[in-house]
């Protein structure tokens, strides 16, 4: 998840190149990797979040009255809830990225609407070729503050006073 992260930001500043050089192969072949490192981190997000239940779940059975069988079902029940939490924020996500892009583009269809001629129209778009890059710095700060959220939750090293893993740091 991290290095996917990772990997959506370096590839969206390599599509801000792209935009900046005018290079549209440079552009689509940066979001064709930023679109399947979408996938690989939905995969990767999915398949963490059952691991990290059933992980809670183990640890919480010895010190809980019910039974451990009982625990852990609880727990599962618990991962499938935060999958759904997760498919919604997924999908919201997605809408805001349209969002954040209409917002982008707001400013240079009015300038294309109000010329006059096709040849008008066409230079207006061509001077403002970079309408995108700002939404684009706005999808890299995302992808970093996603990463660090997940580093901070998951990866970093345990404080030295305590030999917790970030598994138990995450559940509290």
């Amino acid at each position: 998840t991290l290095a996917c992260f990772t990997g959506m930001a370096v590839f969206t500043m390599i599509a801000i190149v792209g935009v900046n050089e005018h290079s549209f192969t440079v552009f689509f072949a940066a979001f064709m990797v930023v679109f399947i490192l979408t996938g690989m981190g939905n995969g990767s997000t999915y398949r963490m979040i059952p691991a990290i239940f059933a992980e809670l779940g183990r640890r919480a059975a010895p010190n809980d009255v019910r039974p451990a069988d009982e625990v852990r079902k609880d727990f599962k029940r618990r991962a499938a809830a935060v999958i759904g939490i997760a498919g919604a924020v997924g999908a919201f996500g997605g809408f805001l990225i349209q969002v954040v892009l209409r917002q982008a583009s707001l400013g240079v269809s009015a300038l294309v609407k109000a010329a006059q001629t096709p040849a008008d129209k066409l230079a207006v778009a061509q001077a403002h070729a970079d309408w995108s890059v700002p939404a684009l710095w706005v999808f890299v700060g995302a992808y970093v503050v996603l990463a660090t959220v997940t580093w901070w939750c998951y990866l970093r090293p345990a404080p030295a006073t305590s030999r917790t893993s970030a598994l138990a740091r995450a559940s509290v």
